[in-house]
């Protein structure tokens, strides 16, 4: 084979040169920066909506439990981030009983312990991720028949979010 027919041989191949490698290379960096951005951005979002949206459904949670028994109350005694937690008593006239209900908070968690007729209390978490901060977590008694309390809740992550509630119920007088 000659020198000549070795020439042939290359100039006849097909292939890219290596400015149209790095021209590719350059155009498929602009199309994929900005698409990764977006998708980073989203995946934020939605971390941040859900941890929000956690937030919200405990400060819901814990707000509809002692509301519930804060209604059916005739005492109160105790707080809430007392190391002794908040107790809510009633009689029930037409059972003859008297039931109690116990809220404290334990390891970043608000537990609620019910004892029917003074019997043996069953307990369950009402509320995940509760602050035990007295500022931001609290009940008092301003006056007689009035329970007045605040729950904040901190939900820890990638995007942690906070939500706080405070509310007035009126217990039931006793008759």
């Amino acid at each position: 084979m000659t020198l000549r027919s070795l020439r042939g041989i290359n100039q006849n191949q097909r292939g890219f040169t290596l400015v149209e490698l790095l021209v590719v290379i350059a155009i498929t960096g602009f199309i994929v920066g900005p698409v990764t951005a977006a998708i980073t951005q989203f995946s934020d979002i939605n971390a941040r909506s859900t941890a929000h949206m956690t937030a919200i459904k405990e400060v819901e949670n814990g707000v509809h439990w002692i509301a519930s028994d804060a209604q059916m109350a005739q005492t109160v005694g105790g707080e809430l981030t007392a190391p002794g937690g908040l107790t809510l008593t009633w009689s029930n006239d037409w059972a003859s009983t008297t039931d109690s209900v116990n809220y404290a908070i334990q390891s970043g968690k608000l537990w609620r312990s019910y004892s029917p007729n003074g019997g043996q209390p069953s307990s369950v978490v009402v509320v995940q991720y509760i602050s035990s901060d007295p500022l931001m977590t609290y009940s008092q008694q301003p006056s007689a028949g009035v329970l007045n309390f605040k729950i904040t809740v901190n939900v820890e992550g990638r995007r942690p979010a906070s939500e706080t509630r405070s509310f007035t119920i009126r217990l039931r007088s006793v008759q």
